[in-house]
């Protein structure tokens, strides 16, 4: 199967390896972006002048790229009102918007889920 120019990998009994958006977005903002900013708490002993520093750094960079572009591609036209703190009167503050139409999370993640395949099932080159 190929996708945006790439075969995918085949797995074991047919079909292919492929995943959704939404799995990459959540592990980006759960597992990267996140782990990067709070580094301190997560990476204790990782050294700001040492590889593993840059790699880390690298991944949290694309996924926030990766992000910017979802977001860009995937509008939210949820409209927020406008309106002047008491506190910052100077300023101009938002209100963020109240009912967005949703996906049904749990449902979508559920066929996800049932359709997850783990790395032994995936065809290794050459076999």
């Amino acid at each position: 199967m190929k996708l945006h120019g790439r075969d995918s990998i085949p797995l074991r009994g047919g079909g292919y390896a492929a995943g959704l958006g939404v799995a990459h977005n959540l592990h980006c903002v759960e597992k990267k972006i996140k782990k990067f900013l709070y580094r301190d708490h997560f990476y204790p002993d990782l050294d700001p002048k040492g590889a593993e520093f840059v790699y880390t750094q690298s991944h949290a960079d694309h996924c926030l790229d990766d992000l910017r572009q979802s977001v860009m591609c995937h509008v939210d036209y949820s409209m927020y009102a406008v309106y002047w703190d008491e506190r910052q009167q100077d300023v101009p503050t938002r209100h963020a918007p109240g009912l967005q139409k949703c996906v049904n999370w749990e449902k979508l993640h559920s066929w996800m889920l049932g359709r997850s395949a783990s790395t032994d099932m995936l065809v290794r080159p050459g076999s």
